[in-house]
């Protein structure tokens, strides 16, 4: 319920009042999977009733951005140059961080900086860029070699990690067995953009502008980084029956500069459509008019993208073993990544069978409502709390996880 945060089945840590500080410089103009995450953790953090006062570092981009959140004695937003997830910031953030004298400071990605004695707790996203040897299109070993180093000293100056999945926990945990008792399991919702209706000509007037028919494509949200597997998507998609691929379309939407497949060319397949980088407020419109979401990815953090589409009411078809697999559950198709065949009969099975896409989308709208970012933030809170007040928190680590996936499907949007 909103303003109750007690995430942790668990005695809730003591309240006093607490300066925490949330590393927001990872919000960008262009809305990434980790701007989204910053985002949303703050727009429902400001939801909750709590006696805290939350220092948001920002950059100059999201200064107005984020203006609805500067509210005497809870939010301060703190502009910064210091830019994130550069070598820089180690060296330049922890004088910030004296001056500001949080109680608390929360990183948002792998590489959080350790100079500094403020209490940290960080959420590693994913660990794709290790576990891809091309993940980095330039300067590809010596990146990941830097990315080992400060994940590794990153995770062992926190004193507690989050991850939003069981399956990023696992490997995380593999790499690194030493952190077990300190990692916990948040997952991801959806901003309340997807849960609202849309209006029939407003959806017509997003589907026009991309040059699209309603349920005669499909569609990927997505950067074109190898853990995507964006090439063995466009090869499945040819793949197709000449009739099926005749109507069809695969609409592939988001900022691709890492490989070659990031967009048409003389050799992608008929129907191919590349729709560039699309604003976050034509996303819903945009899952909403597909036939189906494909995302057949190697490896991901959460996958939040397949959260939206089932929240909209489209069908999914995603990657088993992953952690798309952990979200999606049994109400999305689940394919094996390494197989163009797999994905191809998924594509086509969805596109010919009406009750079959009826029954997933019914099934897609049960199972998102086992997630929420509101949720997300009271376990966070939960979380600086337990922190802030020198608690033990070991014995709390994947409790969050735990308490998430017991939830009961009849919980409201």
């Amino acid at each position: 319920m909103p303003g109750q945060h007690k995430a942790f089945d668990a005695a809730a840590p003591s309240t006093a009042r607490l300066r925490i500080a949330i590393d927001a410089r990872c919000i960008l103009p262009q809305e990434d999977g980790l701007g989204t995450y910053a985002r949303n953790l703050l727009r429902n953090l400001a939801q909750l009733d709590h006696p805290h006062e939350l220092l948001v570092l920002v950059g100059a981009e999201a200064r107005h951005e984020l203006a609805f959140l500067e509210k005497p004695d809870r939010f301060q937003l703190i502009e910064t140059d210091v830019p994130s997830m550069k070598l820089s910031q180690h060296v330049r953030l922890p004088s910030l961080l004296r001056r500001l004298k949080p109680d608390v400071y929360h990183y948002l990605a792998h590489d959080a900086p350790i100079l500094h004695r403020v209490p940290t707790v960080t959420t590693v996203q994913d660990l794709n860029f290790l576990t891809f040897s091309d993940y980095y299109s330039k300067w590809g070993p010596l990146k990941r070699a830097y990315s080992r180093v400060v994940t590794r000293l990153g995770i062992g100056h926190a004193k507690h990690v989050m991850v939003p999945s069981q399956a990023t926990r696992s490997l995380l945990v593999a790499r690194w067995p030493w952190i077990d008792s300190r990692v916990t399991v948040v997952p991801y919702g959806v901003h309340e953009r997807y849960q609202r209706e849309c209006e029939p000509q407003a959806l017509r007037a997003v589907l026009d502008q991309f040059g699209l028919e309603r349920e005669r494509y499909f569609l990927f949200v997505g950067t074109d980084r190898p853990h995507k597997n964006l090439q063995r998507m466009v090869d499945a998609f040819a793949h197709l029956s000449d009739s099926s691929r005749s109507s069809l379309r695969l609409a592939v939407a988001g900022v691709h500069r890492y490989g070659a497949s990031s967009g048409a060319s003389k050799s992608s397949p008929k129907g191919l459509h590349a729709l560039g980088y699309v604003p976050t407020e034509h996303l819903p419109a945009l899952y909403r008019g597909a036939l189906a979401f494909v995302m057949p990815s190697l490896g991901e953090g959460f996958g939040l993208p397949a959260l939206e589409a089932m929240t909209v009411g489209t069908p999914v078809i995603v990657s088993r073993g992953t952690s798309l697999e952990e979200v999606v559950g049994d109400a999305g198709l689940l394919v094996d990544p390494t197989s163009t065949q797999s994905i191809t009969e998924a594509m086509a099975a969805v596109a010919s069978d009406e009750g079959l896409r009826k029954r997933l989308v019914r099934a897609g709208r049960k199972r998102c409502r086992r997630f929420s970012f509101e949720d997300a933030a009271a376990s966070a809170l939960s979380i600086y709390e337990a922190i802030g007040s020198g608690e033990d928190f070991s014995s709390l680590a994947g409790v969050c996880e735990e308490t998430r996936f017991s939830r009961p499907d009849t919980k409201a949007t």
